[in-house]
């Protein structure tokens, strides 16, 4: 096996990422993404218009403002950039990149 290449077990759970804020280091699950905004799942709520860190567990972080509070998660803005679309794409990338190794299985 390649030296790259994660084994499927040792990946995390697919949407995996972490909130990172002032007060909070929380887990969530990034359910919607887009070139200028997230839906992550958590418990956690950092104020309105709070500066958090977005961390996914292999393309690393952005920071964005959250935006929104729902039941069951937060909403983060972040400015459309160069930054913002290549974190979109690997992101997306590497959770299709697990579909498939898992169809493969």
């Amino acid at each position: 096996m390649s030296d790259n290449i994660v084994p499927l077990h040792d990946r995390p759970q697919r949407g995996a990422c972490l909130i990172i804020s002032e007060d909070t280091h929380a887990p969530g699950r990034l359910r919607d993404l887009s070139a200028t905004g997230a839906f992550v799942e958590t418990t956690s709520r950092p104020g309105y218009d709070c500066k958090v860190a977005l961390v996914h567990p292999v393309v690393g972080a952005i920071i964005a403002d959250v935006s929104a509070h729902a039941r069951d998660g937060i909403a983060l803005s972040f400015k459309p950039t160069e930054e913002s679309a290549a974190f979109v794409y690997a992101a997306t990338a590497d959770d299709l990149t697990a579909d498939v190794a898992a169809a493969a299985n």
